[in-house]
């Protein structure tokens, strides 16, 4: 009979490369075991400060009110510093925890966590890009300004992206006007972004710095509901919210509105500078849209009643792509030769009306006999209990301004601003930040009102400006 060397063979074979296996099992085993056990001390390691902070900002309301009376005093500089460190880092890092929870889906998914991207956002540097501003005012402004007591007022929607550098350049802004000597109001309403958890931060900055404020979020429990001609209700009842505080018009020398403009604190000093030295009521800077084309078109009227465009050029320009297309001319009759070349220039002057998305305005307008708020137009035949779309409540404001003798409202055209940081960078300009504004030519006031003014109804958009008596809106 035959052995069977093979079959032992074989199995020797079979045992060794078992125990080879079994060597290599084990080893692997450890190397998981201890793998595991150091990726679960890193993952509990402590928080950093600004994920401590956007965790407790995930855990609170969308909606809250917030004020403070505390004025001056010394700025704390390491808690303003840390709450503007998570200001820049405030959607990375939300973005993380988001991804972080997504995995925490059962023990096999939470330790192989770490092995993620989502650990590369653990230390957050900003994502956010910020408008390249002076990192200081110069001193004339200071010199000039800083005993003026300024109330800010500021309606939010939707404005993650804009909150970063409306937060810093406010700073900037009160530093220099003096924490004490400045009121800040915000009413937010119907946003689903980061808005809510970037006016929590706001409020914490203000803190820091020793500025008085109040702060309305809303969130979605309020929605715009500007539909069936309610756009200019709704947006006058948000607007006198903001102006709730200003209880004592007395205590402020002038009424500063921010809409949600990207913009630089240099810009807002000029035009304070500006409505302070030319003795104007109201003065506005200018916001641009694409193509450098201005974009409050509808408000902005000049002294013989006429819009800064030919609404047929505008008709026609937004008709197609504007991708290749010229802008429209800008004051394009030649009775406004004078106002253009100024314009030009950036030169301030006198226009019948303007907002323009920041503007100023002296605070005695707000108190009696003024008394000073926004509202819908007076002249519209069709409106029911006051619901009319056929005037913007910014242009209201100017005409409530002339109707009671305080006509001197100004354009400062070296203040550009933009609902959008790449056209805000396109089309600022080294004039906005020239100290030689100083010797800007006097404004020679008028007195009198145009006796019409051409007026464009928002629920036609494309219907022919019509002439109306001034006063009747």
């Amino acid at each position: 009979m035959l052995p069977l060397p093979a079959y032992t063979s074989s199995s020797s074979a079979f045992k060794r490369r078992c125990r080879v296996s079994y060597v290599h099992l084990l080893t692997a085993t450890a190397l998981f075991v201890l793998s595991a056990y150091t990726l679960l001390l890193f993952s509990s390691r402590t928080p950093t400060h600004i994920q401590q902070q956007v965790q407790h900002l995930r855990s609170l309301p969308s909606d809250f009110v917030q004020s403070s009376n505390r004025k001056g005093g010394a700025i704390d500089e390491d808690s303003l510093a840390k709450t503007l460190a998570t200001v820049d880092g405030l959607r990375a890092e939300f973005n993380r925890q988001e991804r972080e929870q997504e995995t925490e889906k059962g023990w096999a998914n939470w330790m192989l966590a770490p092995f993620s991207i989502t650990r590369d956002a653990l230390v957050v540097s900003s994502t956010h890009a910020y408008p390249t501003c002076p990192t200081s005012a110069d001193p004339h402004y200071s010199s000039s300004l800083y005993y003026k007591r300024v109330f800010i007022a500021i309606n939010l929607l939707q404005n993650e992206e804009l909150m970063p550098t409306l937060t810093r350049e406010l700073v900037a802004l009160i530093r220099v006007l003096g924490p004490d000597r400045v009121f800040v109001s915000i009413y937010e309403n119907a946003s689903m972004d980061l808005t809510i958890m970037h006016l929590r931060l706001l409020c914490q900055v203000l803190e820091s710095l020793g500025t008085p404020y109040k702060v309305i979020a809303k969130g979605l429990t309020e929605l715009q509901q500007k539909e069936n001609g309610h756009r200019i209700s709704r947006l006058s009842a948000v607007r006198n919210a903001a102006l709730e505080p200003l209880s004592n018009p007395s205590e402020f020398d002038t009424v500063l509105w921010l809409n949600d403009i990207f913009h630089c604190h240099t810009d807002v000093l000029e035009l304070l500078l500006q409505k302070q030295q030319q003795g104007a009521v109201q003065a506005c800077g200018i916001d641009y849209g694409p193509k450098g084309l201005i974009y409050d078109r509808w408000v902005m009227r000049n002294m013989r009643g006429m819009p800064f465009y030919n609404q047929s050029d505008l008709v026609e320009f937004f008709s197609s792509d504007i991708t290749y297309k010229p802008r429209p001319e800008v004051l394009p009759f030649p009775e406004d030769t004078l106002d253009k070349a100024a314009l030009e220039r950036g030169e301030p002057f006198q226009v019948f009306s303007c907002w323009n998305g920041v503007t100023a305005f002296s605070a005695s307008a707000f108190a009696p006999p003024t008394s000073l708020r926004f509202r819908t137009a007076l002249n519209d035949p069709n409106s029911k209990d006051g619901v009319t779309d056929k005037a913007s409540e910014c242009y209201l404001s100017s005409v409530d301004l002339w109707k009671h003798g305080m006509g001197r409202v100004m354009l400062v055209p070296r203040v550009k601003v933009a609902y959008s940081l790449d056209i805000y960078e396109w089309d600022r300009t080294p004039a906005g930040y020239d100290p030689t504004v100083v010797t800007t030519p006097r404004i020679n006031w008028k007195t009198a009102p145009p006796k019409q003014v051409w007026m464009h109804n928002f629920a036609a958009w494309y219907a022919p400006e019509v002439p109306e008596p001034w006063d009747e809106a």
